[in-house]
């Protein structure tokens, strides 16, 4: 599909009919769904750089400290999360907090954290976001949460916990005055394959972006989809209330496993 032609594009994305001009924000996200435009937002630093230690054997806490230390929100989150972790009291310093969490939990929490980044802010639309926020914060956790070996969790806990990632790019661009039925045409539509790009662009596991914007119907798809894609149902209808989700997971054939899932998302989205 050619670049001059946004209109034919919205038009097949969105099934539009009847003479319509799209506005300029319609026109920039076919380009960025469509032709894969490459001006994305760039993935925190800090947060990137740690999951790249991680990725290293045998790191050390002392180098995970150092990095955690360039973003002071970041460390009190790690800090703070370490406290809450066991019976063991509070937690003052960084590496007290990474021998209780462990490397996957520092990991954790740093990905979450990325939810909450700047480049992630929707001003006007505050009330949508959190409410994507709390999807992926409860997609993420359920996603990895799962006793079947053939899961792997940790590309699942990102894969979630970045799914809604396309909507909060939606959401910060989006002009105030959008209509909510545009709006959700356009995040239902065009979010898992922006979403898709983004996370492919960064410099994440390779595996993490075949996992965003994935239907479990996909016929080659294996535990670890599946797992994303019913921890998804299930965070959407734990903050939504959304029932035709788990029909739609039904046919997709997760159905069972999202319903199972419902109880522990409502309860984790009460934390959250």
């Amino acid at each position: 599909m050619s670049r001059g032609d946004p209109v034919a594009a919205l038009r097949l994305v969105l099934g539009g009919r009847g003479e319509w001009e799209p506005s300029p924000f319609t026109k920039k996200l076919v380009l960025l769904v469509v032709e894969g435009d490459p001006t994305f937002p760039v993935f925190p630093r800090v947060a990137l750089e740690l999951d790249r230690a991680l990725r290293r054997p045998n790191v050390s806490y002392e180098t995970l400290a150092s990095i955690v230390r360039k973003d002071p929100g970041l460390a009190q989150r790690v800090v703070r999360r370490a406290s809450n972790a066991a019976a063991g009291g509070a937690v003052s310093d960084l590496p007290t907090a990474f021998a209780r969490l462990g490397t996957q939990g520092v990991w954790r929490v740093a990905m979450g954290a990325v939810l909450d980044a700047p480049v992630f802010r929707c001003a006007g639309w505050e009330r949508e976001a959190d409410a994507a926020r709390r999807v992926a914060v409860v997609t993420g956790e359920l996603a990895s949460a799962t006793r079947d070996p053939h899961v792997d969790t940790g590309p699942a806990f990102l894969a979630g916990t970045l799914h809604e990632i396309g909507t909060l790019q939606i959401l910060r661009h989006a002009p105030r005055d959008l209509s909510p039925h545009l709006l959700g045409r356009l995040i239902a539509t065009l979010a898992p394959p922006l979403g898709h790009h983004l996370v492919a662009g960064w410099d994440l596991d390779a595996r993490v972006a075949p996992l965003i914007g994935a239907l479990a119907d996909d016929e080659d798809a294996d535990a670890t989809r599946r797992a994303v894609r019913a921890a998804q149902v299930a965070a959407h209808v734990a903050v939504f209330g959304d029932a035709e989700e788990l029909e739609l997971a039904a046919s997709r054939d997760v159905g069972e496993r999202a319903t199972e899932l419902v109880a522990e998302a409502r309860r984790i989205v009460r934390e959250v």
